[in-house]
């Protein structure tokens, strides 16, 4: 990941606009500029696989998640497709009350999406990573 990250900083340096990442499902590797990325992805539809629900899910930021760390993530308790899309995924639904009560906790190892309500925040166009700040992280 700290190779994946040095190379995409790389290249958004040398270009005018950040690079995309392009992949396609069921591939193990990413492209981003010259650079080949070398990890896992696992595409995970948003809304699973009925386009309606796709399409609901699409406009309330149901593929709009904010990453804590790897492996956790909090997400929008509203859409619950993509919900079931990454429980099936082997991440642990875990609802953000539990969490914060200590009612329920994540271990560090684990998979999880934390949800919050949102259904206010989610009216004014924007997810929990678009309403979010940057943050400064210490390198792993």
């Amino acid at each position: 990941v700290r190779e994946a990250t040095r190379l995409a900083k790389e290249a958004a340096e040398q270009a005018e606009r950040a690079p995309a990442v392009h992949l396609q499902l069921g591939a193990r590797e990413a492209d981003a500029g010259e650079h080949t990325l070398d990890f896992a992805l696992e595409p995970i539809m948003c809304g699973g696989s009925d386009r309606a629900l796709q399409e609901r899910e699409q406009w309330a930021s149901g593929c709009n998640l904010l990453a804590l760390r790897p492996g956790l993530a909090l997400a929008y308790k509203r859409n619950e497709a993509t919900l079931g899309e990454l429980e099936k995924a082997g991440f642990r639904i875990v609802g953000f009350e539990d969490f914060l009560s200590g009612d329920d906790q994540v271990n560090d190892e684990e998979r999880a999406i934390l949800t919050i309500r949102g259904s206010e925040l989610v009216r004014g166009g924007g997810g929990p990573r678009c309403m979010s700040l940057p943050l400064l992280r210490d390198a792993l």
